[in-house]
């Protein structure tokens, strides 16, 4: 409503129009948002965030044409900034265009020396390409510049269990736990090194913080293949098998 007065004022304030996309992207109203971005753009043709989060709805409404489109234009009206080639490059990476998503994360690094997520995105492109020795390189560099984002630890973790280093697997991922204690899908994996080192024992009890954390991967336990072993314990029967599965 206060925006609405805004442009009731000024019909031509691009800062209003941008304003109500966000709350309509925010509401899930994306289509509407498409609109409001546009008006923000006719009224500022510089308008840097709404060529960005432009790009964002259409890539959610798998308009992919249109989404690259504005990430280029976003690039073209701020050449200087990370997000415009990160967002780009993971959406590049997404269509797997691997080469040009590199190019894309290392301008972002230009950009931002140091971003941990340019060097995950990094990481991730060489692992697709089979490069894992700089996939290693590059979430080892991610996770020294932030210890607080899981998904390196983990992703640096899988591919140390791709490699059969279980032992390096669960040094990692148990060195993301220390900064990251209460993400569950840490404990997940670790149970599956874990189990992989005939740790079976400490497996199931990262498993039980798995459930605390949180309860909708009790199913995916029960399930897991890699979690077949663990049924010759009663602690594990106990904790995830009903009693009619145990007599069946």
């Amino acid at each position: 409503e206060i925006y609405n007065k805004i442009l009731e004022i000024d019909n031509k304030e691009a800062g209003a129009y941008y304003a109500i996309a966000m709350i309509l992207e925010r509401k899930n109203k994306l289509s509407e948002s498409i609109k409001y971005y546009e008006l923000a753009i006719r009224y500022d043709k510089m308008y840097f965030d709404a060529y960005l989060y432009l790009a964002d709805v259409y890539e959610k409404l798998n308009e992919f044409e249109k989404a690259e489109k504005n990430y280029k234009l976003a690039i073209e009206v701020n050449k200087e900034n990370f997000w415009a080639y990160n967002n780009y490059g993971s959406f590049l990476e997404e269509h797997n265009k691997n080469e040009l998503a590199l190019e894309n994360f290392k301008i972002a690094l230009d950009n931002e020396p140091n971003h941990y997520l340019a060097f995950f995105n990094i990481a991730v492109v060489y692992k697709k390409m089979k490069k894992f020795g700089l996939a290693i390189e590059n979430y080892r560099y991610s996770i020294e510049d932030n210890e607080y984002y899981p998904y390196s630890f983990l992703n640096l973790s899988i591919i140390y269990k791709e490699l059969s280093q279980y032992n390096l697997a669960v040094q990692v991922i148990s060195e993301g736990i220390v900064y990251n204690p209460d993400i569950s899908v840490l404990y997940y994996n670790r149970a599956i090194f874990l189990v992989k080192e005939k740790e079976n024992t400490k497996a199931i009890e990262d498993l039980q913080k798995v459930t605390k954390l949180s309860p909708s991967l009790i199913k995916y336990i029960k399930e897991d293949e890699d979690f077949s072993v663990l049924r010759e314990y009663k602690k594990f029967n106990e904790l995830f098998i009903k009693k009619d599965e145990i007599k069946n």
